[in-house]
C-alpha cells in the first residue's frame, strides 16, 4: 500500500495536535477560568442579575446544567455540542440554553460567540425605534432556526419522523424554530432557503407569548444630567427604584398576543418539578415573561413590569396555595384597580385552591404545553371571595389556664384569608409540623415525606386530645349570633372557617345532604362555612368523614382567653388572647378549568396529520386510488415504577419494557381501534409474566418529546392515531399498573436472559433472528417477588 500524500499527513497531524492541545492542562485551566467567568451568567433567569444587569445582550443564551436535578433535558432531546464533532473542544461541563435548547461545552461558549450563534431575541432596547406603522410585516420577528443532531416529532413538510443514521458520522438531521417549534428535515426538499426570510407566527401559543418588541429595556441617559453632589445623591435614590424593563403593548395595528401570560414559578415546590417547570416554560414562552418568585424575593418586580398591559394580562402561578396567597397579597399592595385572572399549576402539598378551580391536586402527567393551551381554550373566569382578619389583643383576660409551652404572638401570620382559618387541634398539628420542617428542612423536602410527617403528628395529637372543650377558652359569634353553646354541646377540638370546597389536601368537610337552612357552598357567594371537629372526625376526613356544620355567615367574631394555636391558609402560629373579627375583603378573578371531553388540544411543534400547505389542483381522471399500508409495530409494556423513574428518558424506559408482540395496523388507525388488537394480544399471550390489567394506557413519547413521556387519556383515544403517539419505525408503548418493575430484578435475572416473548418457528424464514425463550429462572424470580403474579 502506498503511503498517503503529504497533505493528508499534515492534516492528520494537525488534527491530532489539536486534540492533544484541547486535552492539555493549559487548555483545561483556561476553560476552567472561562467557566468561572460564565458561572455568573449561568441560571441567570433564576437570579436578580438576569433582570437588573444592563449589560445583558437581547440575544444572550441562558445556560443551565444539561443534567442533574431540575434539568429539562432527557434522552429524547439533543445532547450533542452545537459546535459539532469537528470543531468542538470537549472542554468543560455541558450546558443547555433554556430559551433555544442548544447544548454546548463551557469551553465552546466563546466559539458560539465568534460564529454568531446567538439565542432568540427576548427584548429590545428603548433606543431602538419602533417599526413603521405602514409596514406591519416588518414588526413580525423572524424564525430563530437552530439545527438538531437528535430530534423527536415529525417534519412539518413531509410528515415523516426524524431518524438518526446508525454507525455513521453524526450529522444534522433537523432544523427547528425555537419560537413556533416547527421542525423540518435537513433536506432541500423539506427546508428551503426561502424559509430563512419567513415571519414567525409564534406557533399555537402565539396568543400568550409576549413578543420581544413588547419587552423594552429602558436606558439611563436621563440620569446623566446631574452635575453636583446633590444631584448625584438624588440619582442614587432614583436608581434604587429604577426598573430596567417594562412591558408595553404596541399599536393595535401591529400583531400581538390577545392574552399575554405572566408566569410565577416557585422552584422549591414539588421537589424538582418546580425547577423543571421553570425551565420548560422558558422554552415554550418568552423567558422574559417567566419569573422565579424567589429570585427577587417576591412577585412585585414582575407585576410592576407588566402593569401597562394589565387589561389583557393573564397570570399563571406554579406552586402551592401559599404561593398563590403571596401573589394576591402583592397585588393588594400595588392597589391595582382590576386584578388579572389567575390560573394555577399545583406544585405544593395541599393544593386545595387548585382543586377548587379545576386544575387538579397535583401536577404529574400532563405536558405543560397542553396546560398552556387549556388556559387559552378550556378556562372561564370565575371569582374568589377573600376575607379580612382583624386582631386586637385581649388585655381584660384575668383567667389563668396554666403555662403555655409554645411562645405566643400578638398577630396572625396573614391578615387576609383565601382558603380557610382554623382554631385548635388542626392548627396545633400544623404548628408542630412547621416547627419540625424549620428545624430539619432536609428531612421534609418532598410531598410524600410531608404527608407522612403530618399524619404522624396528627395521630399523636389524636391520643393526647390537647385542645378538647374549646368553649372553655373562647367564644364565637356568626352574624351577631352567639354559637358558643353549640361548641360546648359537641365538645369540639377544632373550629374551621371555610371559604372553598376543599380542605386538608383534597377532603370535602362540608356534608352534601344538608337541610334547607344551609345553601350549597360556593367560593364566590359572599359567605363562609363554619364547621366543628373532634380529633376523631379530623382523622376520619381522609376516609370520607365530614365535619359538623355550625353556620353560614358573612361575619365571624372570636374572643380567646388563652393562647391557642391558629392557622390561616396553612400558616400556623400560637396566638395570644385576642379579639378576632373576620369580614369581607375583596373578590378577585380566577381562571376555572372546564375540561371538555373529546376536545383535542394542540401542542407546539406537532403536526397531527401531514397536510401539504400548497396543493395543486388534481384532475379527476388522474386520481389514483390510495392503498392503505399495513405496518407491523412491536408493542412494549412498562410498569408504573419504571415509568415514574424514566419517563424523561425514553431510551432507558424502553430498556425496562417487555415486548408483548406485534400488531398490524395502519399509520392513521385510531388508538381505540388499536386497543382491541392489543387487548387480544395480551389475552392470548402464551407466557406473559404477569396478570394484565384492562385499564392500561397508551404512552405518547413523540408529541411532547422535549418534556418527556405522557399517558394518553382514555377519552382522547378516539381523536389520536397510532402515528400521533409513537414512532412507527420503533414501537408502540403501553403503561400497565399491574406490570412488575424490572429495575428491582435486574440483579437477580441473569444477563443472558432476554425479557421477550418467544418467536414463532416460521420467523426463521422471514430473516429475523429468533430470541431466546424465557427461562424457568425468570418465572421463579417473578413469582417469588409478587404473590399476585400469575404466569
Amino acid at each position: 500500500m502506498r503511503p498517503p500524500p503529504p497533505r493528508v499527513h499534515a492534516q492528520s497531524r494537525a488534527f491530532d495536535c489539536r486534540k492533544a492541545l484541547a486535552k492539555s492542562p493549559v487548555m483545561r485551566r483556561n476553560a476552567a477560568l472561562h467557566e468561572s467567568e460564565q458561572q455568573r451568567s449561568t441560571n441567570k433567569h433564576r437570579t436578580s442579575h438576569y433582570w437588573l444587569d444592563t449589560h445583558i445582550d437581547p440575544a444572550e443564551h441562558i445556560w443551565l446544567p444539561s443534567t442533574g436535578p431540575g434539568s429539562a433535558a432527557n434522552t429524547s432531546t439533543d445532547s450533542e455540542c452545537y459546535i459539532g464533532e469537528k470543531d468542538c473542544l470537549k472542554v468543560g461541563e455541558k450546558s443547555r440554553c433554556a430559551a433555544c435548547h442548544i447544548v454546548a461545552h463551557a469551553g465552546c461558549f466563546a466559539l458560539l460567540t465568534k460564529m454568531n450563534l446567538t439565542c432568540k431575541i427576548t427584548f429590545r432596547d428603548s433606543s431602538v425605534k419602533q417599526p413603521i406603522k405602514e409596514a406591519p410585516e416588518a414588526a413580525a420577528a423572524k424564525h430563530h432556526w437552530v439545527h438538531r443532531w437528535k430530534h423527536e416529532g415529525r417534519c412539518q413538510q413531509c410528515g415523516k419522523s426524524f431518524q438518526q443514521r446508525m454507525f455513521r458520522e453524526k450529522e444534522v438531521i433537523a432544523i427547528a424554530c425555537s419560537w413556533c417549534k416547527q421542525s423540518y428535515h435537513n433536506k432541500p426538499s423539506c427546508f428551503t432557503i426561502e424559509r430563512l426570510d419567513e415571519n414567525c407566527d409564534r406557533g399555537v401559543l402565539s396568543e400568550m407569548v409576549v413578543p420581544p418588541d413588547w419587552v423594552i429595556r429602558l436606558t439611563g441617559s436621563s440620569r446623566k444630567r446631574a452635575n453636583n453632589a446633590g444631584a448625584v445623591k438624588r440619582k442614587r435614590q432614583r436608581s434604587k427604584k429604577h426598573r430596567p424593563f417594562v412591558v408595553k403593548a404596541l399599536d393595535s395595528s401591529l400583531p400581538g398576543p390577545s392574552q399575554p401570560l405572566l408566569v410565577f414559578v416557585n422552584p422549591k415546590s414539588g421537589g424538582n418539578k418546580g425547577s423543571k417547570a421553570l425551565h420548560t416554560l422558558c422554552w415554550l414562552l418568552n423567558p422574559r415573561q417567566v419569573f422565579d418568585i424567589t429570585a427577587l424575593k417576591g412577585p412585585k418586580y414582575g407585576l410592576e413590569m407588566f402593569r401597562k398591559v394589565v387589561s389583557q394580562l393573564r397570570l399563571l402561578v406554579c406552586g402551592g396555595d401559599g404561593t398563590v396567597g403571596w401573589v394576591l397579597s402583592t397585588l393588594d399592595q400595588l392597589n391595582w384597580a382590576a386584578y388579572p385572572p389567575m390560573a394555577l399549576l399545583p406544585l405544593g402539598t395541599g393544593n386545595d385552591l387548585s382543586r377548587c378551580m379545576g386544575w387538579g391536586g397535583a401536577f404529574t402527567d400532563e405536558p405543560l404545553s397542553e396546560l398552556l393551551g387549556a388556559i387559552l381554550h378550556e378556562s372561564t373566569v370565575t371569582y374568589l371571595d377573600r376575607w379580612r382578619l382583624d386582631v386586637q389583643p385581649n388585655t381584660n383576660n384575668d383567667t389563668d389556664f396554666g403555662d403555655v409551652s409554645e411562645p405566643a404572638q400578638s398577630s396572625l401570620p396573614l391578615t387576609v384569608m383565601n382558603n380557610y382559618f382554623s382554631i385548635g387541634a388542626d392548627a396545633h398539628v400544623a404548628l408542630q409540623f412547621h416547627q419540625s420542617r424549620s428545624a430539619n428542612p432536609q428531612m421534609l423536602n418532598s410531598r410524600l415525606k410531608n404527608r407522612i410527617a403530618y399524619g404522624g403528628l396528627g395521630t399523636i395529637d389524636l391520643f393526647k386530645r390537647s385542645w378538647r372543650d374549646l368553649s372553655d377558652f373562647m367564644t364565637i359569634e356568626c352574624d351577631g349570633v352567639d354559637l358558643t353553646n353549640k361548641i360546648k354541646e359537641f365538645k369540639f377540638h377544632c373550629i374551621l372557617v371555610h371559604n372553598i370546597s376543599y380542605y386538608a389536601g383534597g377532603t370535602q368537610p362540608w356534608p352534601h345532604d344538608m337541610p334547607e337552612a344551609f345553601s350549597k357552598p360556593s367560593c364566590c357567594d359572599g359567605k363562609v362555612e363554619v364547621l366543628g371537629f373532634t380529633t376523631a372526625t379530623l382523622a376520619a376526613l381522609q376516609m370520607g368523614g365530614k365535619g359538623e356544620p355550625i353556620a353560614q355567615c358573612s361575619t365571624v367574631k372570636v374572643v380567646t382567653r388563652k393562647a391557642i394555636p391558629m392557622q390561616v391558609d396553612g400558616e400556623p402560629c400560637m396566638l395570644a388572647p385576642s379579639f378576632i373579627t373576620m369580614h369581607f375583603h375583596s373578590k378577585v378573578p380566577m381562571l376555572h378549568r372546564d375540561k371538555k371531553s373529546g376536545q383535542q388540544t394542540t401542542t407546539p411543534g406537532i403536526m397531527r396529520r401531514p397536510v401539504a400547505k400548497q396543493m395543486r389542483p388534481v384532475q379527476v381522471e388522474n386520481v389514483v386510488p390510495c392503498t392503505s399500508v399495513i405496518l407491523q409495530i412491536p408493542v412494549l409494556v412498562v410498569g408504573r415504577h419504571d415509568y415514574d423513574s424514566y419517563r424523561d428518558a425514553i431510551d432507558r424506559l424502553k430498556d425496562t419494557a417487555f415486548e408483548v408482540g406485534f400488531i398490524s395496523v395502519e399509520a392513521e388507525t385510531e388508538l381505540d381501534q388499536a386497543r382491541v388488537q392489543i387487548q387480544r394480544l395480551l389475552t392470548d399471550h402464551p407466557c406473559l409474566p404477569y396478570e394484565p390489567d384492562k385499564d392500561w394506557r397508551f404512552l405518547d413519547y413523540v408529541t411532547n418529546a422535549e418534556e418527556g413521556t405522557f399517558r394518553v387519556s382514555r377519552h382522547q383515544e378516539q381523536i389520536h392515531s397510532v402515528s400521533d403517539v409513537c414512532n412507527l419505525d420503533e414501537c408502540l408503548m403501553l403503561l400497565d399498573e399491574a406490570f412488575p418493575s424490572m429495575t428491582h430484578r435486574a440483579s437477580t435475572i441473569g444477563a443472558d436472559l432476554l425479557f421477550a416473548p418467544p418467536r414463532p418457528r416460521h420467523s426463521q424464514s422471514t430473516g429475523r433472528p429468533r430470541r431466546r425463550r424465557i427461562s424457568e429462572t425468570l418465572r421463579i424470580v417473578l413469582s417469588s417477588d409478587s404473590k399476585e403474579t400469575h404466569l
